[in-house]
């Protein structure tokens, strides 16, 4: 049978012993002895010895010490108690903290805790034990302020899923506007190297982080990043749909036909980054991209047989949605001495110049009209033959047939006999 002594100080001192049964036997009999014992000179007294049992080896005086720092509530034990939750013992953190409840409610905006935030960084930044730096990391929302960010941010694709998890978790707790924050912006170059750590936890962690900062320093990184394996590729994905570029369209494209991505995550991102532009479609065949000048394409997905296939407007150049113009009905190509910008000129109608007579060189165009115009152009037989190889090497009319262009002349321009019959060889003369 285990003997008690009546000496409340002996008790209090009882109270960090190892054995549960012997702590609750003495804090009964303290109970019995003296109601407000835990308020007296001598619980606090003992609450030094009891901050210096929070680090026994021993997990059970542990426990034992913080239970009793709980009940005697001496503010001095909350910083102690603020490193005890992380504690490699579940039974020690879940103490520690229903302990520091009792003491002050509003303990996490004590300053004692706030004196822990430089320990806990340095705990998050612990490169040998993912163990620690989880818990700084889930405490640091607790107790954090603004000068945690910048470690938490970093912590975002540490190679462990829980460290990752917290630092998300207590981000967005200490630093609600973290992705919009100068530390974000710093830490960009961090996840782009970090597409290409050997670790593929840490390439998809980096890939996500680079999404939610938006920065766009990162999307070429991240275009690049789609080339990775499957699930890296995905979460590529993700994180351009969230930057809205369109000029993700056409990796996002290539991976769908290499089979790296599924049709679900394509059309999800599509239809994200296409966005209003898909009424184009009502407007086929009459769409033309105002930077290849090339009429637009529907890209087909099938993504389950029972359903109807998605269709995408997109340039078959750039793979461009954002500069598809609707309602052209037809694209008139010019070769003139001066090189004019690319214009509607009357509803329906849209024009460009297909010669660069300061260059002697020709460009393409989905085109519909050829006009040829009067001017100090110094070989216009040189102008056609170029105009006629883009055209034919361009890849839009089948099999280089030309003969559904009109050919138009403005000007009397002075074109030979040799350069009349290749016109009208190639295309159909108005």
């Amino acid at each position: 049978m285990l003997w008690l002594p009546n000496n409340p100080e002996k008790l209090v001192a009882l109270l960090g012993h190892a054995n549960w049964d012997v702590r609750k036997k003495a804090l009964r009999r303290l109970w019995s002895l003296d109601p407000y014992w835990f308020e007296s000179e001598n619980a606090r007294r003992n609450a030094r010895n009891f901050i210096s049992s929070l680090y026994a080896s021993n997990p059970y005086i542990r426990v034992a010490a913080c239970e009793v720092l709980g009940l005697i509530r001496d503010k001095s034990a909350i910083g102690p108690l603020v490193s005890a939750l992380k504690d490699e013992y579940m039974d020690v953190r879940a103490a520690a903290k229903a302990s520091l409840e009792k003491i002050d409610r509003n303990w996490r905006g004590s300053r004692q805790a706030k004196e822990k935030i430089p320990e806990l960084i340095g705990d998050l930044q612990n490169v040998n034990d993912h163990i620690t730096r989880g818990f700084a990391a889930r405490i640091l929302g607790w107790v954090g302020d603004g000068t945690a960010a910048g470690p938490l941010i970093a912590a975002l694709n540490d190679e462990n899923y829980d460290v990752r998890r917290f630092a998300r978790i207590s981000l967005d707790s200490v630093c609600p506007a973290w992705r919009q924050s100068g530390e974000a912006r710093e830490s960009v170059p961090q996840f782009v190297a970090g597409l290409r750590n050997q670790n593929e936890c840490v390439r998809r962690a980096s890939a996500t982080v680079l999404g939610m900062i938006g920065d766009r320093d990162a999307l070429v990184p991240l275009i690049d990043a789609i080339e990775d394996t499957g699930r890296v590729c995905a979460k590529a994905v993700e994180a351009l749909v969230e930057m809205g570029d369109q000029r993700a369209i056409r990796p996002i494209v290539r991976a769908l036909d290499d089979g790296r991505i599924g049709d679900s995550l394509a059309i999800r991102a599509l239809t994200a980054l296409i966005g209003p532009r898909m009424k184009c479609l009502d407007c086929f065949p009459k769409v033309v991209c105002s930077g290849c000048f090339r009429r637009a394409v529907k890209l087909t997905i099938s993504e389950n047989p029972s359903k109807p296939d998605t269709e995408f407007p997109v340039c078959p150049s750039c793979y461009m949605a954002a500069n598809l113009m609707t309602n052209i009905a037809t694209v008139v190509g010019v070769i003139a001495e001066k090189v004019e910008r690319p214009r509607k000129q009357n509803p329906g109608m849209f024009v460009v110049s297909i010669w660069d007579e300061s260059a002697k060189k020709a460009g393409y165009a989905d085109i519909d009209r050829l006009v040829i115009r009067a001017g100090q152009i110094e070989s216009y037989q040189r102008a056609v033959n170029a105009v006629i190889l883009e055209l034919t090497s361009g890849g839009n009319k089948a099999n280089g047939n030309l003969k559904n262009i009109t050919v138009e002349f403005e000007g009397n321009p002075p074109i030979s006999a040799g350069v009349l019959r290749m016109l009208e060889d190639n295309f159909r003369l108005a």
